[in-house]
Formats: structure tokens, sequence, C-alpha cells
């Protein structure tokens, strides 16, 4: 019954839309299919549900991941807070490209029944922020923009679809157009002594309470921090890759009931509905000739194979993508697994390499490299800036050192000339060198991330420093 009145909203939603040309074609340069192609048109439907979706089933393998205590992790259950104690390290999986100089908080919200409740104390001792994205990965409330007066405590519910009631006195509203969401909180990283310490006892009058339990004694069941060992150790990223097309999609229908998409979608849901993509619908690969399957079943294939960056106009730097409501389909589903640590620190310039000047794949198991920033481009201080090493899908990489990142917390030795190197290679640069050595192996990329400071002087990104081989 649930399936049907669903389908039947759906319905009423979709004859309101007008046909479209599909997503992958018009954001990611795909070439379009002719429309006279029967086949060309459900492989096409396919690619568009597949980039749609992508956000929706990659929050909630997230999610599954996330809130199961791994032995040695900080995982905790849904509605409740997980505090990691340092900066991410090679461990680290929950996503790629985390930034070096934060500490994370992390809530998976579920207000599928009733609204989450928090209260954080606001702090002037520590530099922090957060965000709250809904299922789809859309940013529906951040410090900055939604609680810039708060200077005592943060006291804010996550509401779900279809909620209606009263909240407690002083309790902001965030509506979430979805019933899971997910909570963000990051501290950037200082040098300053005793900062640890004063970060512990500030997390740890963290509250989340769900609304029938405010007021009361709040007791996260025990049975609920059991390790869960069916479920899958790997990062949600490689299993998102592994993730067949017929499974995702069928995924994507269950989830869209209790996570419904928005009126936006309406043309894409269109497109997508013959194919047996909608809310309640069941995908099925019978349908479908061997010709179209061996086609999509690729697509996941397809969509990582194009994330690789390549160099765009002569430039070794592209900037990561960023997470803005509206940017499109595509832009967001990129978004959503590559950079959700932007959205913590949105003023942050982050860029990215993956080759060196000489527009060869950077590979520290056969080459050895230096990151050189001139003298006049070197970050100057009162600017937080790290360059980090990560592997192929964006992960730090694991080193005798445990060494991840260099920058403004760093005494880095500097040239003669003022310059400053940083050695990028597998095994030791020298005793003389260390203090400058990211430690790679085998193919990886450079993230470069500087976040500006109005007392600082700019940093001019039109000078990135450069990455030449040494022997």
């Amino acid at each position: 019954m649930r399936k049907i009145q669903a389908l039947i909203v759906f319905f009423i939603f979709a004859a309101l839309a007008s046909s479209c040309g599909g997503i992958y074609e018009q954001e990611s340069g795909g070439n379009p299919l002719s429309d006279a192609d029967g086949d060309s048109k459900i492989i096409r439907a396919a690619k568009d549900a597949y980039v749609f979706g992508f956000p929706l089933v990659y929050g909630e393998i997230m999610k599954t991941f996330m809130t199961n205590p791994l032995p040695g992790s900080s995982n905790k259950p849904v509605n409740v807070f997980s505090h990691a104690s340092a900066p991410a390290d090679d461990k680290f999986k929950n996503f790629p490209y985390p930034d070096r100089d934060m500490i994370y908080s992390f809530v998976w919200i579920d207000v599928s029944k009733e609204p989450l409740l928090f209260e954080i104390p606001f702090s002037q001792q520590i530099n922090s922020s957060f965000v709250i994205f809904n299922a789809w990965s859309d940013l529906i409330a951040s410090s900055r923009a939604d609680f810039a007066d708060v200077k005592r405590v943060f006291r804010f519910a996550v509401s779900g679809p279809g909620w209606a009631g009263t909240l407690p006195e002083g309790f902001k509203e965030i509506r979430s157009h979805t019933s899971s969401a997910f909570f963000v909180y990051g501290v950037k990283v200082s040098s300053s002594s005793g900062f640890y310490e004063t970060l512990n006892k500030h997390r740890q009058s963290f509250k989340t309470s769900l609304l029938s339990s405010y007021g009361k004694i709040y007791i996260v069941q025990k049975m609920k921090y059991s390790y869960n060992d069916s479920l899958s150790k790997e990062p949600p990223l490689k299993q998102m890759q592994a993730l067949p097309v017929s499974e995702f999609f069928n995924m994507l229908n269950s989830l869209m009931l209790s996570n419904p998409p928005f009126e936006r979608d309406a043309d894409t849901l269109d497109n997508t509905l013959d194919i047996g993509v909608a809310p309640g619908m069941r995908f099925d690969p019978e349908m479908f000739s061997d010709a179209v399957m061996n086609e999509i079943k690729y697509l996941p294939e397809q969509f990582f194979i194009s994330d690789n960056i390549v160099k765009d106009g002569g430039q070794v730097w592209n900037k990561l993508p960023e997470f803005k409501n509206g940017s499109g389909y595509y832009a967001r589903a990129k978004a959503a697994f590559k950079n959700i640590s932007a959205s913590i620190d949105p003023q942050a310039l982050r860029f990215i390499a993956v080759s060196d000047a000489e527009n060869a794949e950077l590979d520290a198991q056969a080459n050895k490299y230096l990151l050189r920033f001139s003298k006049n481009n070197f970050p100057k201080a009162g600017v937080s800036w790290t360059a980090a090493v990560y592997d192929a899908d964006g992960f730090l990489i694991k080193n005798p050192a445990n060494k991840y990142s260099l920058g403004y917390l760093n005494n880095l030795k500097k040239n003669k000339d003022g310059s400053v190197d940083i050695f990028i290679q597998k095994t030791s640069p020298g005793k003389s060198n260390e203090s400058n050595w990211l430690a790679a192996n085998g193919v990886f990329k450079i993230v470069l991330k500087i976040s500006p400071s109005p007392s600082a002087t700019p940093f001019d990104e039109t000078k990135l420093p450069e990455i030449m081989k040494r022997k």
C-alpha cells in the first residue's frame, strides 16, 4: 500500500514535467544520444538516474559504515555524537580528502519519527563551525549562515518530512525534507598550549536528544553499540564503486520513499520512470536487452573514471569541487564524495594536483618530487595552510613517520633564497631534510588547502607551487 501511495503521488508529480536532455550529457560533457534509438534512450536514462541518485545511495552507505562501531573507531549509532580525537590519518575512511587542519565530530540523524534536538555550547577559545546536510547532500543549515548571532549555546532541532508539533522554548527548527540527515562539526587545529584539553572539555557538553526524551535522562541502549560483523568493513567509497548497478537503482527506489525527491527533480524522474527508477518502484534487469545491460553495468566504473582530474589550460593545479546547492546533479554527485570538508571551511581555497610540471602522473614508486614554494608566494604568517598527500582514492597514506601533511603548524626549513621545498617521496630525503618530508607510495595526489586571513597578505592563487621531479 505504501508503494502504491508513493507511486500515485509520483505520477501526479511527474505529469507536470516536460521532457529534457540527459543530465549526464549536459553537465559532464558526454555525447548526447539519439532519441530515435530506443536502447540509447534507456542507456541515457540510466546514466541520468545514476548521477541523480548517487548522493542518496552513497550517503546511506556512509551512514551504515559510520554508525557501525568498528573496533578502534569512534563510530556511534544514529542520533549520537561521534568525536574524533585527532585530525584524520590513514585509518580515516569515512570519505575522501579529509582536511588535515580539522578535527571532526559527526552525527548521522534519523528523524523519521520525531525531531532530534541539539545543544552545543559556543566557545571563543576554539575556531569551529558546523553544517547539516539532508540525504541528497543539500546544505540545509550552517553555523556561519544560520546562527551567526549565537554567543552562548546553539540550540536547534532537526525535523523530518511531515512532522508537525511544538519544540521546547529556545530551539530553532531546521526542517529536513528527508528522514536522514548528516551533521558535521569541525574544529581548526591550533598550536596553542592546552588546545586538546580545551577541545575535549568543550565537546563533553555536546548533547543530542529525541524530542520525546528531552528533559529526561537520555540513555543510548548498549545493544546499539554492538559491532555488526556482517556489515562491510570496506570504506564507503570502495563499496560504492563495487555496488552492482541493479542493486544501486533498487536501493535508490527504496530510499526515495523516506527521503523523497524535490519538485525540481520532476523532469529527471519523468525520464527515469520508464526504466523503473522512481520512489517505490523496482528496477528489473530482465526487462532490458543484453546489449543495454552490458552498457549500464559499467556506469559506476565510468562515473569514477570521469573523476580523474587532468590538466586544464596548462594548469597543474585544479580546484576541488565545492558544495553548492543548485549547482547541478553532476556537480552535486562529485562533491558528495569528493569534498565534504569544503562545507566546513568554505572560505578556504583547495587545489589538487595529479601530475607534475611535465604533465606526468605523480608516482612515488617511480620518482621523487619537490613541491617548491617561491619566496614571494610562501603563505605568510597568520595564514592557515596545509599540503597533504593522498592515494589514488583520496585517502591519506600510511607511513612510518605518521606524518600526513605539512603546513602552518610545522617549522619548515627554508632555502637560502627564501623558497621552501617539500620533499615527496617513498624514502627519507636525508636527516637534514626530514622536517620537510611527506612520504608517498605509488600513484598519489597532492591537495593544497589555504584558509585566507583578513589580517594577512592575500595568497596569490595564480602562483601556486611548482611540482618537479628530483634525482
